[in-house]
């Protein structure tokens, strides 16, 4: 396994597997990535603050 905390990427060479934190959180542990993300925030004493809206990404 290879991991770049400077590019902040993983890379298994066995099982050909790659991404980032989030993703390594949601294979490993065999979450979704709403759980990872969760995971991690509270690994990190990090409040996440939650709304209704969904789907309300805006681009300028």
């Amino acid at each position: 396994m290879s991991i770049s905390p400077s590019k902040g990427i993983f890379h298994c060479f066995a099982c050909k597997a790659g991404g980032d934190a989030i993703k390594f959180i949601m294979n490993y542990e065999k979450l979704s990535y709403i759980e990872a993300v969760e995971k991690l925030a509270n690994m990190y004493n990090f409040t996440l603050t939650y709304t209704k809206e969904q789907n309300s990404h805006k681009y300028r």
